[in-house]
């Protein structure tokens, strides 16, 4: 359905030859969704860095810090037993312990809520199989159909926008290799980030952490790792602590920029389903397809359609090189296949049909000979002596379409040849039976501004 060799090069038309191309259409049609990457309504839960189901315990100087709003409470529900405070501290203003008390329970139930609402968030890109590390993700809902696994540095591309919410809804198990660390840039808060873990988390040792845990089952952090923007919230199980920091955040407002998409500090604009809208970050040059590729794009996640993990790039280009990203995915260089196939089909047909091209052999004989109506009275009718033939021939075609700058088309070249040989059998003098074989190569070119690789185009025979 698309191009071969889609290696972006530099300004030059490119040539690339084929041997047959299909086309299959697909039609995807996902149901509306109103929400998206939006923050859930988090409750009571919000005030506390650590909420355990079945017991608390820590080892070390553990610390857990919070705001002015959210003082950074430690809790337990509906288990009875916090161990390990002191030596852990609670330095948050007006931070408290609650073991199963209304605050807590209260907190437990928030918690539930928050964790359905998130498992129910549509996704913008299915990441099972992927490890985490060495990805940079823009706003949006990433899902794990199993366990999660982060191995070195995560960024997270807040792309301008504080508002910017970053939803990771993990099957089973999230895990940490030791000293990893989740980055967050271009505006992105650890309090907008938000990690639903269907068993357990696990984060290894130095972790420098983000965002907030909701688990079903334990929250495991092992020496000295760190959640520095966040919280430990664990529905059923234990929270172990050794030695770590963890610390609520602070959310920065974000003036004049909305999720529902207003943007007047800047940033890029969000869609109504909290999704980066890749046609505000096309440049104003961009041209009628590139914009529909990306309106279509927008559309498609704003249906709850889920993104390969190959479009989640896009939003990190510059507005110039995703506006040629877009060139590309629109398929345009796909054209050249069919219309090279046409090329060659006509001219083979255009062969085999032409009942007076006289070059390979189908015409008849000059003066035709007349039917045996006008020869009754030899009573016998004029039998063409030639009833046998073989033939071989050559043929080829171009043809030129010029594209619109505007509309965001281009010029196309494509080009057929090839030969044919065949036999036929006369049936009457005006009639003629037989089969042709012909095989022979198309190319085609399209002038835009990128260029194929090249390297992995070669003409090939083809047969017909």
């Amino acid at each position: 359905m698309g191009a071969v060799c889609p290696t972006v090069v530099h300004r030059r038309p490119f040539w690339c030859s084929i041997v047959a191309s299909a086309v299959l259409g697909l039609t995807m049609l996902a149901p509306a969704s109103s929400v998206h990457a939006q923050a859930p309504n988090l409750g009571t839960v919000g005030s506390f860095a650590v909420l355990g189901g079945s017991t608390v315990t820590n080892v070390g100087a553990t610390v857990l810090s919070g705001t002015a709003a959210d003082p950074g409470n430690l809790g337990l529900s509906p288990g009875s037993a916090i161990v390990g405070f002191p030596p852990g501290f609670l330095t948050g203003p007006g931070a408290t312990i609650h073991i199963s008390d209304a605050i807590a329970n209260q907190a437990q139930v928030d918690l539930t809520n928050a964790y359905n609402i998130l498992a129910s968030r549509p996704t913008t890109a299915n990441l099972t199989g992927q490890n985490l590390g060495g990805l940079t993700l823009t706003p949006g809902v990433y899902s794990f159909a199993s366990a999660a696994q982060l191995t070195g540095a995560l960024t997270l591309n807040g792309l301008g926008n504080p508002n910017a919410v970053f939803i990771f809804n993990i099957g089973t198990a999230l895990t940490t290799a030791n000293a990893s660390v989740v980055n967050l840039i271009n505006g992105a808060q650890g309090g907008n980030v938000f990690w639903r873990v269907g068993s357990s988390a696990t984060l290894g040792t130095t972790t420098s952490f983000v965002g907030d845990i909701l688990a079903n089952a334990s929250i495991t952090l092992n020496t000295g790792a760190r959640i520095t923007c966040g919280a430990a919230w664990s529905s059923t199980g234990a929270v172990a602590l050794d030695t770590n920091t963890i610390a609520l955040c602070d959310l920065i407002a974000a003036a004049g920029i909305g999720m529902g998409g207003g943007s007047g500090g800047g940033g890029v604009i969000l869609g109504p389903t909290g999704v980066p809208l890749i046609a505000s970050m096309l440049p104003s040059v961009a041209n009628d397809s590139q914009r529909a590729v990306a309106t279509a794009i927008d559309t498609f996640v704003a249906r709850g359609g889920a993104l390969p993990l190959g479009f989640l790039g896009l939003f990190n280009l510059s507005p110039g090189n995703l506006a040629n990203a877009l060139t590309q995915i629109q398929g345009e260089a796909g054209t050249g296949f069919a219309q090279a196939g046409v090329q060659a089909m006509n001219s083979f047909l255009s062969l085999v049909t032409n009942p007076y091209a006289e070059y390979r052999g189908f015409a008849p004989e000059s003066p035709l000979p007349r039917p045996a109506l006008y020869y009754k009275a030899l009573n016998q009718a004029v039998v063409d002596p030639r009833r046998w033939n073989i033939w071989a021939a050559g043929y080829g075609g171009q043809s030129n379409l010029n594209g619109d700058a505007a509309a965001g088309s281009h010029d196309l070249t494509a080009r057929a040849y090839g030969f044919a040989t065949g036999l036929d059998y006369r049936v009457a003098p005006r009639t003629i039976v037989g089969f042709a074989l012909g095989g022979g190569g198309t190319n085609f070119g399209l002038a835009m501004p990128w260029a194929m690789d090249t390297a992995t185009c070669s003409r090939r025979p083809s047969m017909v």
